[in-house]
């Protein structure tokens, strides 16, 4: 049996300054160091078979994090990135909702429908996400793993594991910083046992 831990990265800098980030990078806060190291409590008495992150600076900071003490190395895959959001990125939210409003209302309530003035859009970011899924799953078809990423990409991990459709990519609940999804496969079946959990803190 297969055990995925789906991880987002903790709070970060422009998360408290509500911009995007995407392919851009801000640093973990001190509550977002705090948040993984919570996590990372909770996780101390799993042994790792693999770590694998996003090779984005604020994920792989919370995958060593969680990683502790444990020798595994940590692989980053470029499939596990955040998505693009072209000229969006470092911009707070609300000065694109000035901008480009009924493109930002499509981000929120239309992912399916939703087309970007530049970077990538949610199917694309899919396929990829998909593909290092894949991956993953045939380089470890038993044991535990853990996935350090980011909102979107659990958001895409889980639509995947519940067979649901794009549209409703923004339901509950919500994927916060340094919150944990677990999924168990078997015999090609997964389970959802958690789903952005924030327990630890």
């Amino acid at each position: 049996m297969l055990h995925l831990y789906l991880v987002r990265h903790g709070q970060t800098e422009w998360n408290l300054d509500k911009r995007f980030q995407g392919s851009k990078d801000s640093s973990l806060t001190d509550l977002g160091k705090s948040q993984a190291r919570k996590l990372g409590e909770k996780l101390k008495d799993i042994s790792w078979d693999a770590i694998y992150a996003s090779p984005l600076g604020r994920a792989y900071a919370t995958a060593e994090i969680l990683r502790g003490d444990n020798g595994k190395g940590i692989v980053t895959m470029d499939g596990l990135k955040e998505m693009s959001f072209g000229n969006w990125e470092g911009r707070r939210y609300k000065e694109v909702g000035k901008g480009e409003p009924f493109r930002l209302e499509a981000f929120w309530q239309s992912p399916d429908t939703y087309t970007a003035s530049s970077g990538e859009n949610f199917h694309e970011v899919e396929a990829r996400v998909r593909q290092a899924l894949q991956e993953i799953i045939e380089n470890h078809p038993s044991g535990n793993v853990l996935i350090v990423s980011h909102s979107i990409v659990v958001k895409l991990l889980m639509l995947h594991f519940e067979k649901r459709d794009m549209e409703t990519l923004w339901n509950p609940p919500e994927i916060r910083p340094a919150s944990l999804c677990k999924v168990t496969i078997s015999k090609d079946q997964p389970e959802i046992r958690l789903y952005g959990d924030t327990s630890h803190y």
